[in-house]
């Protein structure tokens, strides 16, 4: 029989699985372990929301500000914020889709890609390194370093790309949702006989300048491949203008994604540009952030976030992202989808916080493959209670966009029906946007199950 303790894990045994192998030394930097254990603790146990974003915002702008200095820690702070309007603006009726969290969301992915990499890495070190094809910075040109602090080391410098990709990956939500803000808004404005006309925005000239530098760098790389040269730089030496294509029509339409690879390009670099006071580059180390970091680490990361949500089928030569090809892309987009319990849409963090359970990751990596198998426990908590499951119904729909009230004579069939149909379909998604086949170097098992008012766990789905 299956219980919640065989389907869930405590931030006890996530923090020992990150306190495990090479990878221990990254994360018990500046108290990071203690941190993060403190924003699950509040997480799970279902804390006041201002209690849990606080240390969620603690663990994320310790990251940033070691990386890049205080401006964007507080950029990520502003999530938050932002998201407090769109839950209402963004609410029309229960038979509408509605925003949802994803500031937690962008947390908890974070945490579930740190745990499968600290347990790859202390199973096979070099292995994982050569199959996320990274290099230690020491292949850098000792004379074209522009830091002076010590240099990561391969594992290290993984870990710094998944950061850098995984606290960023969304923060582009709050903008490609203006439009539904406006119509919610004007929803009100209609009373009064004003009626809101479409948002207009200036970009920036001088980031308007730089944004085709950064689409064809990306494209670059993903032509590329990640091949290193002599000197641990990804080579561009070659282009693809079907990449290019892609992420300018992103851009276009305003993807989350490809906004949130663009914002993570222009919030570095413009740190890097004007702060004289934490990192010590004069032109000549500009040159050497340039080429070692921005060109590569950065622009890594950000084809990363933009690959993890631009529709599957609108570039069907892209997708399915294969392990073996674009491992880090990959891993953000099994995570981003993995880390859907219990994201209700429609409701603020102050309810979907009720009853949320941490999954349970197994990761095993042999031979240059991934085998994952990811737990998934789910709870009535914070669902509707009483004997109106007409309620519960809709409240469902809406929750998990499901496109009919999910059918049962029980409220615990009625939950059953509703999870079973969200995740099969849920599952379907994910394997268009990845493969999960041996052959590109990764495999993956997925179970959800759901804990009952009764403390009973059903078996939902496996897959």
């Amino acid at each position: 029989m299956t219980t919640s303790n065989d389907c869930s894990s405590t931030p006890d045994e996530i923090i020992q699985a990150l306190s495990s192998g090479p990878a221990s030394a990254w994360f018990d930097r500046s108290g990071r372990k203690a941190q993060i254990k403190t924003a699950l603790s509040r997480l799970e146990k279902g804390k006041k929301p201002e209690e849990v974003l606080e240390a969620v915002s603690t663990v994320l702008g310790e990251f940033w500000t070691d990386y890049a200095g205080k401006a964007v820690a507080d950029l990520l702070r502003q999530v938050p914020k932002v998201e407090l309007a769109l839950y209402g603006l963004e609410y029309e009726d229960e038979s509408h889709p509605a925003y949802r969290d994803h500031y937690i969301h962008m947390f908890l992915t974070f945490v579930m890609g740190s745990t499968i990499l600290a347990k790859a890495i202390g199973q096979d070190k070099e292995g994982v390194v050569k199959a996320f094809i990274v290099d230690s910075e020491d292949a850098f040109p000792a004379d074209d370093w522009p830091f002076d602090k010590r240099r990561y080391t391969a594992a290290e410098r993984l870990l710094f790309l998944w950061t850098l990709a995984a606290t960023f990956h969304d923060v582009g939500i709050p903008v490609d949702h203006l439009d539904k803000l406006r119509r919610g808004l004007g929803r009100y404005t209609a009373y009064f006989g004003l009626n809101l006309q479409p948002m207009q925005m200036e970009v920036d000239p001088g980031f308007a300048a730089s944004v085709p530098y950064y689409v064809d760098l990306m494209s670059r790389i993903y032509a590329g491949g990640f091949e290193v040269d002599d000197v641990g730089n990804y080579k561009k030496d070659q282009t693809s203008a079907y990449a290019r294509r892609m992420l300018e029509q992103e851009l276009d339409r305003r993807g989350h994604g490809a906004l949130s690879a663009m914002c993570l390009f222009r919030s570095v670099s413009r740190e890097f540009m004007e702060d004289r006071k934490s990192y010590d580059l004069n032109i000549e180390k500009y040159e050497g952030w340039t080429r070692h970091v921005l060109e590569n680490d950065i622009a890594r990361a950000a084809l990363a976030v933009a690959l993890h949500s631009a529709p599957p089928d609108r570039y069907p030569k892209m997708y399915p992202l294969a392990f073996n090809e674009r491992p880090l892309a990959w891993l953000l987009a099994v995570c981003d989808d993995l880390q859907e319990f219990h994201r209700p849409e429609g409701r603020p963090y102050p309810v979907t916080g009720k009853g949320r359970h941490l999954p349970k990751v197994d990761a095993q990596f042999k031979d240059g493959q991934l085998n994952l198998k990811v737990s998934i426990l789910q709870s009535t908590a914070g669902m509707p209670t009483g004997s109106d499951l007409d309620q519960l119904r809709k409240y469902l729909r809406q929750a998990y966009n499901l496109d009919a009230d999910p059918e049962g004579k029980t409220r615990e069939k009625i939950v059953e029906n509703a999870l079973k149909a969200y995740w099969s379909r849920h599952i379907n998604s994910l394997h268009e946007k990845v493969s999960v086949a041996a052959k590109h170097g990764a495999l993956l098992n997925v179970t959800v199950h759901l804990l009952t008012d009764n403390s009973d766990v059903i078996d939902i789905y496996d897959h």
